[in-house]
C-alpha cells in the first residue's frame, strides 16, 4: 500500500470517526433533552379545562383516563365516582389503566379506533387529608404528548397546568439547541484539554530546568 493511500485512509477514517462521534453526542444530548423536557409547552389552566386534558376517575375497584371535554357528563353518569386513588391501589390501577390502552394491544388483532387512548402512565401523591396531585400523561395518538397536572379532592378537580404537542414538532426544535450545544462541546473541551496540557508542559519544563541548575 503507497504511503498516500495510507494518508487518504488515515484522513477518511478520522473524518468518519468524526462525524460518527459528533452524531453520536448529539443524539444524546437531544435524547436527554426530550427526556425532561415536560416544561415545553406548559401552560396555566385558567377558564374552562381543556377539552384533551386527562383526568384519572376511579369506579369502585377501577380506573380509566376521562378527557376534560368528557368530564361532566361522565359525572353524571357515574354518580359514585372518585378522583382520589387509595394508595394501597396505585400500582394495581397503574397497571389496569396501561394494560387497556392500544399500546399494549398493538399486537392483538383487536379493531381499535385511534380515538381511544393510546398509552397513558400517572403519578399521584396525597398533599393533604381527602387531597391528592397528579400528573397524567395520557395520548390518543403515539406522534402526540399530552399531559395534565392537578390537585384532586373526592369530587372535585383542580387544573394546573397543561400540556399538548406534536411529538415531531419537539425534535425540530430540540434539534437544533441540541446541536449548537453538541458544536459548543466539540469547541470548548479541545480547548480546554490543550489548554491545560500546555499548563502541565511548561511546568514541567520548568520543574526540569530549575533541577538542571541546582
Amino acid at each position: 500500500m503507497s504511503p498516500r493511500l495510507k494518508d487518504n485512509l488515515k484522513f477518511i477514517s478520522g473524518i468518519c470517526g468524526f462525524g460518527i462521534t459528533w452524531m453520536i453526542t448529539w443524539i444524546l444530548i437531544l435524547v436527554l433533552m426530550i427526556r425532561h423536557s415536560t416544561e415545553f409547552g406548559k401552560r396555566k389552566v385558567e377558564g374552562n379545562i381543556p377539552d384533551v386534558f386527562p383526568v384519572v376517575v376511579r369506579v369502585d375497584d377501577a380506573a380509566e383516563i376521562v378527557w376534560g371535554r368528557d368530564l361532566t357528563q361522565y359525572l353524571k353518569e357515574h354518580p359514585d365516582c372518585s378522583f382520589l386513588i387509595p394508595e394501597h391501589q396505585i400500582d394495581r390501577l397503574k397497571s389496569q389503566i396501561k394494560s387497556n390502552t392500544r399500546a399494549e394491544r398493538a399486537s392483538s388483532n383487536s379493531d381499535s379506533k385511534s380515538s381511544e387512548l393510546w398509552d397513558a402512565v400517572f403519578t399521584v401523591n396525597t398533599i393533604a387529608p381527602g387531597k391528592q396531585s397528579f400528573v397524567v400523561n395520557a395520548t390518543w395518538d403515539d406522534d402526540w404528548m399530552n399531559v395534565g397536572w392537578y390537585e384532586a379532592k373526592d369530587r372535585e378537580i383542580f387544573p394546573q397546568y397543561h400540556m399538548s404537542y406534536r411529538g415531531p414538532r419537539l425534535v425540530f426544535i430540540q434539534g437544533p439547541i441540541a446541536g449548537l450545544i453538541t458544536l459548543a462541546i466539540w469547541i470548548i473541551v479541545p480547548y480546554l484539554i490543550r489548554r491545560f496540557r500546555g499548563k502541565y508542559q511548561r511546568r514541567s519544563t520548568n520543574g526540569g530546568s530549575i533541577q538542571g541548575q541546582a
